[in-house]
């Protein structure tokens, strides 16, 4: 709808995850992927969108995206357990 308009729509990182799960559970990929992607450029980073692009890319077979996006929720699982084994001691 906001496409079709030309303007201009602001959301946050949790707006825009939402958005993107209402989109998947609805099946309309094409957005609820891109929901996910604006999501990532917001300031709140969780991993869930990380991982419903690896699906959606894998689905597709875009193999080139599907290991970029592997290596981004590796490392943010990483970095996330890092956190968690300083905070336990």
């Amino acid at each position: 709808h906001f496409k079709t308009q030309h303007v201009a729509y602001r959301k946050t990182g949790l707006e825009w995850e939402i958005l993107g799960d209402l989109g998947a559970r609805l099946h309309h990929k094409e957005e609820a992927k891109e929901a996910y992607q604006r999501c990532l450029d917001a300031t709140r980073y969780s991993h869930k969108p990380w991982s419903k692009l690896l699906d959606m890319y894998t689905e597709e077979g875009d193999i080139q995206r599907t290991l970029q996006v592997a290596v981004r929720c590796a490392a943010y699982l990483t970095a996330e357990y890092g956190e968690l084994a300083v905070s336990a001691f």
